[in-house]
């Protein structure tokens, strides 16, 4: 039983992150059949290691920690080849992917609390068109509004959810300084 509850959780972590895992490697290793083999070997580490991991922290940034060595492995394994990355190239290029993951994830949170103080309709636009997926000319049929309208109300909402995350991610960042 704690096993299958070792295993789920692993299986959760890693499949909501394992696109960014991956996009990471294959920052560092442009070869797509490299990142390929970097990948399954990265995973099977993270499972083999899951012990050690503290649900307390941040998995991605473990994570990625454990890829960045398997990549620094994986060329000092190839290093035969002409174009290979130095340790300090690959330590500089992962801290600039962990930054910008940070950045991303911080104005991904911003941008949720900025949907949720749009009002009720316009949240529902934004429902309609990028959780359900419906184009602009779907939407529009749906809620029943003439198309160019639609793209009109539209423009607006992103408008004033650029408007909000910029706001709000720069008065965070003065707090956090």
């Amino acid at each position: 039983m704690l096993k299958d509850r070792k295993a789920d959780q692993f299986f959760n972590l890693f499949m909501s992150e394992q696109k960014r895992i991956y996009t990471f490697i294959l920052t560092l290793l442009p070869n797509q059949f490299d990142a390929d083999d970097v990948m399954q070997e990265t995973a099977i580490i993270l499972w083999n290691k899951f012990d050690e991991f503290d649900p307390n922290t941040n998995f991605l940034a473990w994570a990625l920690t454990i890829a960045k060595f398997q990549v620094m492995g994986f060329c000092k394994t190839i290093s035969r080849d002409k174009l290979q990355f130095n340790g300090q190239m690959i330590d500089r290029i992962a801290e600039k992917v962990t930054q910008r993951h940070s950045t991303f994830e911080t104005r991904r949170q911003t941008l949720k609390k900025c949907i949720g103080k749009l009002n009720p309709e316009d949240r529902h636009l934004i429902l309609l068109r990028y959780e359900k997926g419906l184009t602009i000319k779907e939407v529009a049929k749906q809620v029943q509004r003439p198309i160019h309208g639609m793209y009109k109300a539209m423009s607006r909402i992103h408008e004033a959810l650029l408007n909000c995350v910029n706001l709000n991610v720069k008065i965070e960042t003065v707090h956090h300084d």
